[in-house]
Formats: structure tokens, sequence, C-alpha cells
């Protein structure tokens, strides 16, 4: 026999085959809670693991391809046959904008780059927000995946407030950070919201307290009017716990205030960057920006092919540190109005969940606040990023899943949550329903 000379498997990789075989096992045989609860969770791990033709790949995507397969393999045994693609003015929005910013190869400045952005950006807006929407099972499944997502941000939290962050190889800056705590407080206070027990009350209070102590030292501002724009948002739609919201989002404010004032610089690139914040890096990308979107203003220069150079700080941006500037330099004004379109989708989807029943509204409203944190947050930071805005897009998932659930417990108590009865209140339902038997 020849010697082939084969290198020996590393050590790492031996160690890691039981761990792999143990997640394709758990995907295969309970599918929903791996969604919810695996591929959710990792999104606080945004850092790339491979990077195949340029391209970054961190833990979610690995894990979203698991429970895609998985997902292939159960259909074609036969051992699901309940799903189905839900219709929903929203996806049909993803499309388009997705589709936009495809076409947008036709004149791009750099074809290559256009292609990677366009594969990364129908993952996250198409195949994100299909996987989260037509998976879940159980109303209960999900409350409890939000839960444990909850308690990884309030994890990080307390990492970051611990200083350790920085000691973490690949750690996320603050912004990243900032936006999961923030992405945690708003889902801890839905689900307080969503009135599940006396204990569990008690323990999301308390993460609600973790959550807005790290969101404070984080020192994002975006982060804040973010997580501050979902809370009063959330309380308005639900008209609940207004003089709470109020009273959370003033502890916010002035907690910020006195401990960082002005100063916001990221703590952990504070020797590289020097005298400068980001609201210096705001001001000339902003302006750059505006100069591109006027040298091109209908079609742009290609999704994905945003560089900017800015020479009085000696840096160059892949993003103008926001998502309307960014989408009309690069797809041009359809592409902003795309954008508008699925962000109007959005919209309209936040207006009806809040009609469901008291709980159900509650988890719905809160994942869409979520994900409203999050835009928010996209309007002062990097746009397109692994991790934030799969987060972003998988909430809005949830929220046509609870719809879709919240209908299917309707049509088996023989309620209509479509009728004029709604606007009374969806919690008096059951007893107009009773009533009129």
């Amino acid at each position: 026999m020849p010697d082939l000379n084969l290198p020996a498997p590393s050590p790492l990789w031996l160690a890691a085959v039981p761990g792999l075989l143990a997640v394709w096992l758990w995907a295969i045989t309970d599918l929903q809670r791996f969604v919810l609860f695996a591929v959710l969770g990792a999104m606080v791990l945004p850092e790339a693991l491979l990077h195949p033709g340029g391209t970054q790949v961190a833990l979610a995507d690995v894990l979203l391809i698991v429970a895609l397969a998985a997902w292939l393999i159960v259909r074609a045994a036969g051992a699901d046959t309940s799903t189905r693609l839900p219709r929903s003015g929203l996806l049909v929005a993803c499309l388009l904008f997705v589709g936009v910013n495809v076409e947008s190869l036709a004149w791009s400045d750099d074809p290559r780059a256009t292609i990677q952005f366009a594969i990364q950006l129908f993952e996250i807006v198409v195949v994100f927000t299909l996987v989260f929407a037509t998976l879940p099972r159980s109303l209960d499944v999900i409350q409890r995946g939000l839960a444990v997502f909850v308690a990884v941000t309030c994890v990080l939290a307390g990492v970051y407030m611990a200083g350790a962050a920085d000691q973490i190889p690949g750690a996320p800056g603050k912004n990243t950070i900032g936006s999961f705590v923030a992405a945690g407080l708003v889902m801890a206070y839905a689900l307080m919201l969503s009135k599940r027990g006396i204990g569990l009350q008690r323990m999301l209070l308390l993460a609600v307290v973790i959550d807005v102590a790290g969101l404070i030292d984080t020192a994002s501002r975006g982060s804040v009017i973010g997580a501050v724009t979902a809370l009063v948002v959330m309380s308005l739609l639900l008209r609940r716990h207004r003089l709470m919201t109020v009273g959370i989002v003033v502890v916010m404010g002035v907690g910020f205030l006195a401990i960082h004032g002005t100063d916001t610089r990221d703590k952990f690139d504070r020797n590289i960057k020097g005298s400068y914040n980001t609201s210096t890096v705001r001001v000339y990308s902003f302006r750059d920006a505006k100069r591109k979107i006027r040298q091109e203003p209908f079609l742009g220069s290609g999704a994905g092919t945003y560089t900017d150079y800015i020479p009085e700080l000696e840096i160059t941006l892949p993003d103008p540190n926001n998502m309307f500037l960014l989408t009309w330099a690069e797809v041009g004004i359809g592409g902003l109005l795309a954008l508008l379109f699925l962000l109007w989708r959005y919209t309209r989807l936040m207006f009806a969940v809040r009609n469901l029943p008291e709980r159900e509204a509650a988890i719905a409203v809160g994942a869409g606040c979520v994900a409203l944190s999050l835009l928010v947050h996209f309007q002062f930071d990097v746009t397109w990023t692994r991790g934030t805005t799969s987060l972003a897009f998988a909430t809005m998932g949830l929220m046509l899943a609870v719809q879709r659930l919240a209908g299917a417990t309707a049509d088996e108590r023989g309620l209509d949550l479509a009728s004029p009865a709604r606007a009374v209140g969806t919690r008096t339902l059951p007893r107009i329903a009773h009533r009129a038997g």
C-alpha cells in the first residue's frame, strides 16, 4: 500500500465531532426548540468562523444551515406535513428588497462584492424571517426561547460590566454588545407584560435591571435610543404600564448622562481612535454619504460596494452608519423605496399583532419592538452585520409565527380575530364568545 502521508486529525476537530453529532441530532428530533434556542441564542456571537469566498459565516449561520437541512429531511421523510409557508406582505417586501439589491449587479462598480452582499442579504432578510415565521409550533416554546435569549443577554451584560469582554479574543465592540443587551431588555419587558407567573415576573424584573445597567455601561447611545424608542412604542401599542415605562426611560436617561455625559468613546478602541469619538465619525460619514448620493441618486454604486475614506480622521468606512443613506448610496432611489415598503409592511404587522389576545399580543409586539430597537440603532451604526440584523429579521418572523399560532387557537375556540369585536380589546374576546353562545 502506498504511503499517502495524510495529516493527523486535529485534536480540536476530534473533540468537536461529538458536539456536531449532538447538534445534528437535536435539529432532527426537535427542530422547533433547536431554532428558538440554539439559532436565536447564537446570534450574540457575530464573529465569523469561516470566510468562504470572502464572505463571513458566523455560528448562527452554520446552525441555520443545519436547521434548513434538518427541515428538508423531516419533510422528505413525511414526518412533518403541517408546515405551510406564511402568506404575508412582509415576506413579499423582503423578497422585493433583496431583488432590488440583486438587480444592482447590472451596474455595480464591484460585481463580486455585490454578489457576496446579495447572498448575505438573502440569508438575513428572507431565510431568517421565513424560518422563524414557519417552524415554531407552540407559543409556550416561543416564550421559553425568548426567555433563554434574555438570560444570554444578561450574561453578556454582566461580562461587559465586569470588564472581561475586551479580554475575549474576537469579542464584539460596545455597539454590538449594546444592541443585544437592548434587545434583551425590550424582550424581558415584553415578557413581563405577558403576565405568566409571579416567580417568572420577578426573574424578568431582575433581567430588566441587569440589562438596563449593562446597557448604560456600554455607553452606546444608538443602543440606548433604540431601547427607549422600543419601550415607549411597546407601552403605547399594548396600552399597559405606561408609568413604569416612563420610569425606566427616565432612569436610563439620567443614568447614562450621569455616568458618561458626552464622553462615549469605544472602550475597546480608545487607544487606537485617539481624540475623536463616534459622533465625530458620523459627522464626516453622513457628509460623504450625501455626496455619493448626489453623484448617482437613481441607481447607486451597486449593493455591497460602499467605501468611504475620511482624510480628516485617516480611516476608511464600509458603511456611513445610517441604513437609509447606505441603501440610497448603493442601490439608488429604487432601493430606498423598497426599504421603505419593507418597513411599512413591518409597521402594519406591528399594528395588527397588538390586537391579538393579551399574552400573544405582548409576545408578538415585544418581538417586533426588538426589531425596532435594532432598526433605530442602524441609523447610528453599521447596518448589515451578522447577529444584529439577523436578530431583527428573526424577530419579525416570530411576529408572524405568533400571529399564525394565535389564529389557529382562535379557530379552535370558534373566535374571529379579524372581526370588529377585537377593536374592543381582544382580552375580552373569550367573554364575548361565551355570552354569544
